[in-house]
């Protein structure tokens, strides 16, 4: 009953108040919820001294909770060691109407990715901006933040490089020495970068010193986060190692961008002083940059990344050979291992499982509210040795023929009592709104009965005869075909989701429309005698989008021709 994600779904991930700082150090809170160590790490040589062996220790270092902010789960936004110089040179260089909107771009994008730790103003804008509730998680918002940097970065190298190049006067028309206006502006620029990498120095320097401080002075912990209750039974010298490695990724990030920061800067001072050309320098910074960004991206996008996977990696098991031997009604797979983490189920079958980061909130409440709660009778039904599943609505009428446990060949269990692809039904239960309609579905018999929101599709008859035929022609994702044969006007429920935009439906070559049923699927009435009943998902913003990228296509070839005949023309001439 709520308009998107609750306040505190959406929060869930939310930035420390200093997190955005891996913008420039990605390692400054330990990277990623888990890192791969190497063996030499302070982990790694922890492990061997307590005796694990070598091959156990590059197991587990494999998936090291480095991290140590205040999220539950995260992995660091990077945009360059760069970012603090960009910011100071953009503030000393630029004028107000060139920088100003930018710097409150960056700002409103870190200030909304804090969530609750801002609660001030993200809750209200949470509340009351029109489509931030639909947001998964506020952090993902700090791409205003990696749009606007790098843009502010860029007007000023090239005000920087345009006014210093420029910034000679003629001194035919000045009283000065020559050569001392021309001294003096540019020295100006040069102030103005100094101060830049100066500002931007301190800062790295205090990153440095503080956890020494702290530790040192204040007798306050560092390097300590959320996460460690969740390592809290773990010996002390696993723990010790765990901080030791992060204390080092912290300083060695830190001290990373502070030598990328001075070879930039002394690139620039060094075409200042005339020891090579601008475009030597382009290559230069270039080179620089790819190399700061590249090396990161390293860490997270690791060789295998570029390797690619052939079909073994989704090779047959001796479950999934037992059903598909078994399935000529095209029945789903349930696989109740990690049921909505995985995809490798669908690779064969068709499935109810899976992962998605963007979910149809319809189907995500049937898993919460629904799906949930029947896995738990499923698996209490098959611990007494029964496989009466009939009173598992939800999985019957999504077609699940197949439980999955594991991957051996008695790991699979028929389920008897799945409702089909499509089935008549006898009464239409009406219902007032969205929460009654999902409270019903989980209690209806959904094999006789269909649950409809009466105020999102009214009109309809209560009852109906469930005597008729249907049955596939054709399936396909896009596409499907049935053919039905009812004696009387008639209601089929399809257990297929229903999803209003794009999908078309006719019988007998006339359009319809579909209705919303049991929460997620599709109904239709049809009426009496024999129909063929075609779905075709077609929505039109693929239609004419289609059509306009084509229409445009041409027109661009067109003006190619055009201009190159011209082109040829003029050069004979």
């Amino acid at each position: 009953n709520e308009e998107g994600l609750s306040k505190e779904y959406a929060f869930q991930y939310s930035n420390g108040i200093f997190e955005p700082l891996t913008l420039v150090i990605p390692n400054i809170f330990g990277g990623s919820s888990q890192e791969e160590l190497d063996i030499n790490s302070s982990l790694g040589q922890a492990m061997l001294e307590n005796n694990l062996n070598r091959q156990q220790v590059t197991q587990q270092l494999k998936k090291t909770p480095t991290y140590w902010g205040d999220q539950p789960f995260t992995a660091p936004y990077y945009l360059t060691a760069l970012s603090l110089f960009f910011l100071f040179l953009a503030l000393y260089l630029l004028e107000s109407k060139e920088k100003v909107w930018l710097i409150i771009l960056a700002s409103l994008g870190i200030i909304l990715s804090w969530g609750n730790n801002f609660e001030i103003l993200n809750s209200f804008l949470f509340e009351y901006l029109p489509g931030y509730n639909k947001f998964r998680s506020v952090t993902f918002i700090i791409i205003i933040t990696i749009f606007s940097i790098p843009l502010l970065g860029m007007l000023s190298l090239e005000k920087l490089f345009r006014d210093f190049n420029n910034s000679s006067i003629n001194p035919k028309t000045s009283n000065l020495p020559d050569g001392f206006l021309t001294y003096k502006a540019k020295n100006v620029f040069e102030s103005k970068l100094y101060k830049s990498v100066f500002n931007s120095g301190v800062i790295f320097f205090m990153i440095i010193f503080i956890p020494f401080i702290s530790i040192t002075f204040l007798n306050i912990p560092f390097f300590n986060g959320a996460i460690d209750e969740n390592l809290k039974n773990l010996p002390k010298w696993y723990m010790d190692g765990i901080i030791a490695d992060r204390q080092y990724m912290y300083l060695n990030d830190t001290i990373r961008a502070i030598i990328i920061l001075f070879i930039f800067n002394s690139s620039i001072i060094m075409y200042f002083r005339k020891l090579f050309k601008i475009k030597t320098l382009y290559i230069i910074l270039l080179f620089i940059t790819l190399y700061d960004v590249t090396t990161i991206n390293k860490r997270f996008i690791k060789e295998e990344s570029f390797i690619r996977k052939n079909k073994d990696s989704f090779s047959l098991s001796e479950a999934d050979k037992v059903i598909l031997n078994d399935n000529s009604n095209n029945q789903r797979v349930f696989n109740m291992q990690n049921s909505f983490n995985e995809a490798k189920t669908s690779f064969h079958h068709k499935s109810i499982g899976g992962y998605h980061g963007a979910k149809i909130r319809r189907y995500q409440d049937l898993i919460e509210y629904g799906i949930s709660n029947e896995i738990k009778n499923i698996i209490q039904k098959i611990q007494n040795g029964s496989d009466d599943f009939s009173k598992s609505h939800i999985i019957n009428m999504l077609n699940v023929g197949y439980l999955k446990f594991n991957n051996k060949a008695n790991g699979v269990i028929k389920n008897k009592f799945a409702n089909g692809n499509a089935w008549y039904i006898k009464k239409l239960e009406k219902v007032g709104s969205p929460k009654e309609e999902l409270e019903k579905v989980a209690t209806s018999d959904l094999k006789n009965v269909a649950v409809i929101d009466n105020m999102q599709f009214p009109n309809l008859k209560n009852e109906y005869s469930n005597q008729g035929e249907i049955q596939v022609i054709s399936y396909n994702a896009n596409h499907i075909i049935y053919r039905s044969s009812n004696p009387e006007i008639s209601f089929i429920v399809f257990s297929e989701i229903f999803y209003p935009k794009g999908w078309n439906v006719q019988i007998n070559n006339q359009k319809t429309e579909l209705v919303r049923v049991n929460y997620v699927l599709r109904g239709l009435e049809v009426p009496p005698g024999n129909n063929t009943i075609e779905m075709k998902f077609k929505p039109d913003s693929y239609v004419y989008g289609n059509l306009v990228t084509k229409i445009s296509s041409i027109i661009f070839i067109f003006l190619i021709l055009v201009l190159s005949f011209y082109e040829i023309k003029n050069k004979f001439k």
